[in-house]
């Protein structure tokens, strides 16, 4: 047997990574191959029953109504962003607002202050910009911008949560190849979290359709079928780097996955840790169904979960 598997997750939101435990093993490859070749960790997400069209660019949380403008697509990765956020208070008082923006991945950063104060007059509104810049490892695909607003109401703290997704489109880059998909050591002491690797391979399908795959190292939201994958933080009593991802939802529905080519080593046995989760729903959006998670070895089931 081989050090070599090919491995699937399936999951929303979820940090993790790879380590020797003397304890416990958590997965075995299954079905090795005689190289040493090991094909990939697999990310899926999977929706029973159809989804709602995303449309968390605006939301609503008590008196607030948060929102970010739309950003056009960027096409010079040093080029200067400007993310405009527009602040509607319902109160018949002024509402002193801390917005912060976070959630920028692959490199990309804000340039100047990511978090600004602010009082929003009573039935009025109030408009912030941040600014940020893309950074020489994004690629050409979607991304997020995330914008948090906490207040209080009631004397309740209440957080407001929009994210902004834009397109970045930049002229391909001599020597970089997206369509090989590397494998990527695992050191035989220590840990390998996945959150660290860029090579990636998303994959998403209608659930009577063939799959459709990615570019190596993709990340975004598909124009056609809105599956998406992207990394963040997620906070659920503390937060953590996170891999977000969502199935597809327009013209049919189905599942996404993001897999991983790893070469593991000799030493046995080996765990992975890992934590899932859903996105919370906001007042006014309807329960969610629920989302499947697994993890795959190859072709064999190491973990399925289902949360709703």
């Amino acid at each position: 047997m081989s050090n070599q598997a090919e491995r699937r997750v399936q999951q929303d939101n979820f940090p993790e990574g790879i380590t020797g435990d003397k304890q416990r093993t958590i997965w075995q490859p299954h079905r090795m191959p005689k190289s040493k070749t090991i094909y990939g960790l697999f990310l899926v997400l999977l929706y029973a029953l159809p989804a709602f069209a995303f449309n968390g660019e605006k939301i609503t949380e008590g008196p607030l109504t948060l929102a970010i403008s739309p950003i056009s697509d960027v096409t010079n990765r040093e080029e200067t962003i400007t993310a405009t956020v527009t602040l509607s208070n319902s109160n018949a008082s002024v509402l002193p607002v801390h917005l912060e923006l976070k959630g920028l991945v692959d490199g990309s950063h804000v340039t100047g202050q990511n978090t600004k104060n602010l009082n929003v007059p009573a039935n009025n509104k109030a408009e912030v910009q941040f600014q940020f810049v893309m950074g020489q490892n994004t690629y050409s695909a979607h991304y997020p911008a995330h914008v948090y607003a906490e207040f209080q109401t009631s004397n309740i703290p209440v957080t407001a949560h929009a994210v902004q997704i834009f397109q970045c489109d930049f002229p391909e880059t001599p020597g970089v190849d997206s369509k090989t998909f590397s494998t990527v050591t695992v050191p035989a002491i220590g840990a390998l979290t996945l959150y660290s690797v860029k090579t990636q391979r998303v994959t998403w399908k209608y659930f009577d359709k063939p799959e459709v795959h990615m570019p190596i190292g993709w990340q975004g939201s598909d124009t056609q079928s809105g599956a998406n994958f992207g990394k963040s933080s997620t906070a659920r009593g503390e937060t953590k780097p996170a891999f977000t991802m969502h199935p597809p939802y327009r013209g049919g529905v189905g599942t996404v996955f993001a897999d991983y080519r790893l070469q593991l080593p000799k030493t046995t046995p080996l765990k992975l840790i890992f934590f899932n989760a859903i996105r919370d729903n906001s007042a006014k959006e309807p329960k969610s169904d629920g989302v499947t998670f697994r993890v795959w070895a190859n072709d064999q089931v190491l973990y399925e979960k289902h949360t709703d």
